[in-house]
């Protein structure tokens, strides 16, 4: 709500953190800054997609680091319905890149 990207997210809260089991309180803050972004981002974008007349259906992007976790290499490329979209982004993991385009009609 404060327009904040990850990096002055991470640096506001990382003294207000334990580091659980990251490796310090700094990595966690990062992981949670990201994580809280990116999510905060994908809410915004099916909220659009929702209101758009034209846009029933979304393409997701998943695993694009390399990671290779299977459920999200699974994902990636696949085209949803709005209402499964909104559940992925719920169900995504920390520190993940899941994001969604939309598919025009």
């Amino acid at each position: 709500s404060l327009g904040e990207g990850p990096v002055d997210l991470a640096r506001r809260i990382r003294d207000k953190v334990p580091a659980g089991h990251w490796s310090s309180p700094k990595v966690r803050a990062r992981v949670i800054a990201r994580t809280e972004t990116l999510h905060a981002q994908r809410q915004s974008a099916l909220e659009a997609y929702k209101d758009a007349p034209n846009v029933t259906q979304v393409m997701v992007f998943d695993n694009r680091t390399g990671y290779n976790d299977e459920e999200c290499a699974a994902l990636d490329g696949k085209i949803v319905d709005l209402a499964d979209a909104w559940d992925l982004m719920n169900e995504e993991h920390p520190n993940g890149t899941r994001s969604f385009a939309p598919v025009v009609a």
